[in-house]
């Protein structure tokens, strides 16, 4: 089996997300550094993007391999699933679910829910409801 070179400019940040930095925050994690942190296998969501600058879904699984002591992560299996489609169904249904069919507006149950989140705002007072 002839092995190939991988440029150390080869990142998987680099690659699936087009970006000079890693994965980091609470909207981005990383897998690899979510099981550092808990040793335990990982699942997240990453807004991928493919040669032509498309936006892919992937659900990103990570299980870490240890050491015969089962204390020490030696590796980490990482895979990668398209869920695209999943995704636009969702946002689809969520839009449906929040807008009149007819009209594209907000319907009442859109409208209900802004209301409360404007009403428990911070900057919500008695005054200004009256």
């Amino acid at each position: 089996m002839r092995r190939r070179h991988i440029d150390a400019e080869m990142t998987c940040h680099r690659l699936s997300h087009k970006r000079e930095v890693p994965c980091s925050g609470e909207h981005d994690p990383c897998p690899i550094e979510l099981i550092r942190k808990t040793k335990a296998p990982a699942r997240v969501i990453h807004k991928h993007f493919d040669s032509h600058g498309k936006v892919i879904y992937a659900e990103v699984s990570a299980t870490p391999i240890f050491d015969d002591t089962g204390e020490r992560v030696v590796q980490i299996i990482e895979s990668h699933r398209d869920i695209t489609h999943h995704v636009e169904m969702e946002q689809q249904l969520t839009q449906l679910a929040a807008t009149d069919r007819l009209t594209q507006v907000f319907n009442r149950m859109k409208f209900d829910d802004e209301l409360v989140d404007r009403s428990n705002g911070p900057s919500s007072s008695r005054a200004r409801w009256g």
